[in-house]
């Protein structure tokens, strides 16, 4: 529907004092959904169908990737003593270990322990030790950081900014791998998501916009593709 009002060139009124006739822009398009459970599949139309869009409602965040991905290694660092996190830390991108990564260090007899000692056959730079070595730090600091303060180093040290603009996805804003692309969580309230048009770069090729913030919605309000 939206590639179809774009092709046909639907008409808007613009919203003035002296209101004219334009062809329709992504930024005109908004979608209702009743409930946040039809969101992912509502997203995954879009992305096949390569439109950008916004997706607006606050708890949306706490469902993002990114955002679990950050809460899954601050309780890596809090809590040494739980493997299963670790492991799901470290396949994260703030730390980037394969699955290769996991079992070069499995078989080198490396312990899934962030203070256990370092098998001596795995070198210097390799992914897991490295982490390893990051969250001990970061376990230690701990004591004289506020949880705000440990979520926000581990966004600016493990570059979270840099990951999600790289990232595909839907455009969000504000600080996610520090600003996120989110997925919805199941819900009652009705919730919007937004494409945001894409704008010409210095090589004349289209280029993503920055995002805009992600906002609660007192009352169903439309999915917005583009501005």
């Amino acid at each position: 529907m939206v590639h179809t009002a774009l092709a046909q060139r639907w008409q808007v009124a613009d919203a003035s004092d002296r209101p004219r006739w334009r062809d329709v822009k992504l930024g005109d398009i908004a979608v209702l959904v009743p409930a946040r459970t039809s969101l992912p599949h509502l997203e995954d139309a879009l992305d096949a169908a390569g439109i950008r869009y916004r997706a607006e409602a606050s708890s949306l965040v706490y469902r993002a990737r990114e955002v679990r991905d950050l809460l899954t290694a601050a309780r890596a660092a809090d809590d040494p003593s739980d493997p299963l996190t670790l492991v799901a830390a470290l396949r994260t991108p703030l730390f980037g270990c394969g699955d290769d990564d996991l079992w070069t260090w499995q078989q080198a007899g490396g312990r899934w322990n962030i203070f256990a000692p370092r098998p001596d056959t795995v070198p210097a730079g390799h992914p897991v030790r490295d982490a390893f070595s990051y969250l001990r730090r970061l376990h230690n600091d701990r004591t004289w950081l506020a949880p705000s303060e440990i979520l926000e180093r581990l966004a600016v040290d493990r570059r979270m900014l840099e990951v999600v603009v790289g990232s595909p996805g839907p455009v969000t804003s504000g600080g996610g791998y520090g600003s996120s692309s989110t997925r919805p969580a199941p819900g009652q309230r009705p919730t919007t998501a937004g494409c945001a048009p894409t704008s010409p770069g210095p090589s004349g090729k289209d280029r993503k916009p920055p995002a805009s913030p992600r906002r609660c919605c007192p009352r169903p309000a439309p999915t917005r593709c583009g501005s």
